[in-house]
């Protein structure tokens, strides 16, 4: 009986070791229906990003027409085409297993319909106060309080679609 105690608690240390040891690994990549989605920061820290209702975001998301908005000037504009050309092509792939279409258009500020579905970028000089993933009536606003901030967020907001909220679904 000793013995078989034992063991399974031998067993349940490197368990645990094995878990531990899990979370100091950097994850980049998941398989989802067989492709793989590249991201570009690690996802255990990407989770940490915090997000406003999931049901919102799928439901403004899930229309086949979404706008990209974002400021206009050229402070962020290089990080904007970055971030909005990931989202873009994680979630049109993600779709296409669904046989879905989405068209993605952009738009600056200045000539933005927020009464459509839309995803309004900010970045460090152009509003951004914290790195989140909220909404605001049709409008999903994704920001960064600098560009890796805002690239998690970014693949914060993929992650949200995909139904990923914990490293553990993956």
């Amino acid at each position: 009986m000793k013995k078989i105690v034992f063991i399974v608690l031998v067993a349940l240390i490197i368990t645990a070791a094995g878990c531990a040891e899990k979370k100091d690994e950097k994850i980049t990549e998941i398989t989802i229906k067989g492709q793989s989605y590249v991201f570009s920061e690690d996802i255990w820290e990407t989770l940490k990003v915090p997000t406003g209702s999931w049901t919102k975001i799928n439901h403004i998301l899930n229309d086949s027409e979404i706008q990209v908005v974002f400021d206009g000037t050229t402070t962020d504009n290089s990080y904007f085409a970055v971030v909005g050309y990931n989202i873009a092509f994680k979630l049109s792939r993600f779709r296409a297993w669904e046989l879905r279409e989405i068209n993605f258009t952009t738009a600056t500020l200045d000539n933005a319909i927020f009464d459509k579905p839309t995803v309004y970028m900010k970045g460090p000089n152009t509003g951004a106060n914290e790195t989140s993933v909220t909404i605001d009536n049709q409008t999903v606003i994704v920001q960064g309080t600098d560009f890796k901030n805002l690239t998690m967020a970014g693949d914060r907001l993929v992650l949200v679609v995909f139904g990923i909220n914990d490293i553990g679904q993956i």
